[in-house]
């Protein structure tokens, strides 16, 4: 009986000090592919996704909470280029806070969309034969992943805000 009384208490404890923690962790289902994991394993990108694991983002990309469109430059569109600025923005300047597929974003030729940097926009085009660009940069693998927190499409160029 005491035994059932001590192991009472201390989970009692264990509760109270749980509640205290103000800091909340969302934590994704076992199995669960999440955006950064699709960029981390996609071997064209993996430039991009070194950066957003240098400048924090990664954490913002792997939360299960939210649904994001990353416009992902390869790593050839890094070849030669210093990053002008701060890479923070260049990189936020990259995501939206939705999910698009590349048909979504063919029907929002001539709009735009706000991205994770405040005040900036990127603007979807669409070529004549139906290739989807975002500002200046083709998107030249569509859907590259579509995963439980939002799409992955892989661009030629970097975008700058």
């Amino acid at each position: 009986m005491r035994k059932v009384a001590a192991v009472a208490i201390a989970s009692a404890l264990s509760l109270s000090l749980a509640a205290c923690n103000t800091e909340t962790t969302t934590v994704n289902p076992p199995g669960q592919v999440t955006v950064m994991d699709a960029i981390n394993n996609n071997p064209n990108i993996g430039r991009f996704a070194q950066e957003l694991r240098r400048t924090g983002l990664d954490r913002t990309l792997q939360s299960a909470t939210g649904a994001f469109t990353v416009f992902a430059p390869q790593d050839s569109a890094f070849t030669g280029v210093a990053l002008p600025g701060n890479i923070n923005d260049i990189l936020r300047y990259h995501i939206v806070d939705r999910a698009l597929t590349t048909t979504q974003l063919q029907t929002l030729a001539g709009l735009q969309q706000p991205t994770l940097l405040p005040g900036r926009f990127v603007t979807f085009g669409q070529g004549s034969l139906g290739q989807v660009f975002v500002n200046n940069a083709a998107v030249v693998r569509g859907n590259s992943a579509i995963v439980s927190n939002g799409v992955v499409h892989e661009i030629n160029r970097i975008l700058v805000p």
